[in-house]
């Protein structure tokens, strides 16, 4: 597996004492690298948009003839509120699916038309999918999806040209703050690498309700 962490004044020494993975390092600071044990090969700079999710798709870009059998998708910091063990120790409990969240499994969305907490994200997507060539379905029901690790196969999925259409769009666009434009995407991964518009739950739906999940 190859790790795949997008940088920007993030403390990558979890990164750096780890010993299990190779590593590729996206850096929207990429001098701010320099003397911290990060290998200077495997740091690549890239502009200061969109978030994790232009950093993605320039990875799927850059290594679209050469990828590795797995990759995780990961932030630059070790902790976060939305994660609910370390970064580290969310990648290593990999199950293998074609598509596995590194996000805490309590959380999740559910999009479709008049959901009751999600109807100006439905109404995006509804707007800017055709924009980047994909057909949205009735509904949308996932793990939050910005850290993810997923496989060569589920990148291949698409052509190159689809990851650089997502890729400008995501660096050229000026209708809307530069983190809403990451959302979106965060609302599609799941969608996009797999095909499949409801992704399996890993908790039991009673212990899903008890912590705010809706159906």
């Amino acid at each position: 597996m190859l790790i795949v962490t997008c940088h920007n004044k993030e403390d990558l020494g979890w990164l750096v004492q780890q010993k299990d993975f190779d590593y590729v390092v996206y850096s929207k600071k990429p001098t701010t690298l320099i003397g911290t044990g990060i290998d200077e090969s495997k740091i690549r700079p890239v502009e200061n948009r969109g978030r994790e999710a232009l950093v993605y798709f320039k990875f799927m870009i850059d290594f679209y003839g050469n990828l590795p059998e797995r990759i995780a998708f990961c932030h630059g910091h070790e902790t976060a509120w939305h994660q609910d063990v370390p970064i580290m120790d969310a990648i290593r409990r990999d199950d293998g699916s074609e598509f596995f969240s590194l996000n805490n499994p309590y959380f999740r969305h559910s999009f479709y038309e008049n959901c009751p907490h999600g109807q100006s994200m439905w109404e995006k997507l509804q707007k800017y999918c055709p924009l980047f060539g994909i057909t949205l379905p009735d509904k949308l029901e996932h793990t939050w999806s910005a850290q993810f690790i997923t496989t060569r196969e589920r990148i291949l999925s698409h052509p190159v040209e689809f990851y650089q259409r997502c890729y400008d769009w995501l660096n050229e666009q000026r209708e809307m703050a530069d983190f809403r434009s990451a959302i979106i995407f965060e609302q599609l991964w799941y969608y996009i690498l797999t095909g499949k518009n409801i992704e399996p739950r890993r908790l039991a739906k009673t212990i899903m309700s008890e912590n705010g999940y809706q159906e």
